[in-house]
């Protein structure tokens, strides 16, 4: 996945990038009506992200650099987030089904599920925060 952005900080051999939500906000039909897309709304307007980057072409603060990321590693992290808590929710249901027939403590066994995937998807992201290699910075676009 190829994306342009601007480098608003160094950490050593890395650099933090800030890039546009561009491909999330796009196809968003509350977009075409003049209003904020669904994502930028659920982050309360903020259509930005930083992400840590390798900075083997040494680019400073400022530049416009285009940044290039493993397509099938971004694409294993949108499966986390959006199909695990769907399997941990089934899992939370089905297993208290095993206790009870209540319909009640078996959507609390799969709040109980989702809850505990978003606990764990936190812990993985700041461990995944803390590495870098995920994205590389591919060339300088414009210096500041």
């Amino acid at each position: 996945m190829k994306t342009t952005g601007k480098v608003v900080e160094l950490q050593g051999d890395d650099a933090v990038v800030e890039t546009a939500r561009i491909s999330a906000c796009d196809g968003c039909h509350k977009r075409q009506d003049g209003q904020d897309c669904s994502v930028c709304s659920l982050l309360n307007g903020n259509r930005t992200m930083r992400t840590k980057a390798r900075n083997p072409v040494g680019a400073q603060v400022g530049d416009l650099v285009s940044i290039e990321s493993e397509s099938t590693r971004i694409l294993g992290y949108a499966a986390l987030v959006f199909l695990l808590p769907l399997a941990l929710a089934a899992a939370g249901w089905f297993l208290t089904g095993i206790w009870t027939d209540n319909s009640l403590w078996k959507a609390l066994g799969a709040l109980a599920g989702v809850a505990l995937t978003f606990v764990g998807l936190r812990l993985f992201s700041k461990k995944l925060q803390s590495r870098t290699g995920v994205s590389v910075i591919t060339g300088v676009i414009d210096h500041h």
